[in-house]
């Protein structure tokens, strides 16, 4: 495949995901109980791991988001729109960040490149963890590795 393919918001998936991707091993696996306690998602069970094109599509949904004005429900901000770096880690910056699974309701995971761009963390959503009740955004790996192997993928 070209390196375009692997390429989503602007952005290059990481040569371990791309590696799972081609491997067919980019899919929940069939125990859920360490995702589960990794994520903290009450329907982990119902993760659905991302292909590039769902990576795109949904990528581009949460920053419709952002312009729809609800940033402060979803946890985001946009680096870019506001011309400052997105320091709070709280928060998902939607330029510099890849969704790469979630569930019908309300869990996602997501790749977050501001600390390092060519190695991004790994990051899920928590409802309900800021004042308001809506999403802050918690680190779960410190990169793509490291989730595959907590999760047995």
């Amino acid at each position: 495949m070209t390196a375009e393919r692997y390429v989503v918001n602007g952005l290059p998936l990481p040569a371990p995901l791309v590696a799972l991707i081609e491997a067919c091993r980019w899919r929940k696996p069939s125990d859920v109980g360490p995702l589960r306690a990794l994520t903290g998602l009450h329907d982990a069970d119902d993760l659905l791991f991302c292909d590039v094109a769902s990576m795109q599509r949904n990528t581009e949904q949460m920053i419709d988001e952002l312009e729809r004005g609800n940033p402060t429900l979803f946890g985001l901000a946009s680096g870019r729109r506001s011309a400052a770096p997105v320091t709070d880690r709280s928060l998902l910056d939607v330029d510099l960040c890849v969704l790469i699974a979630c569930t019908a309701g309300d869990g996602i995971v997501c790749l977050d490149y501001r600390q390092q761009p060519e190695r991004p963390a790994v990051v899920v959503s928590e409802w309900g963890a800021r004042p308001n009740g809506g999403v802050a955004w918690r680190e779960i790996a410190a990169d793509i590795e490291q989730l595959a192997a907590r999760v047995g993928l």
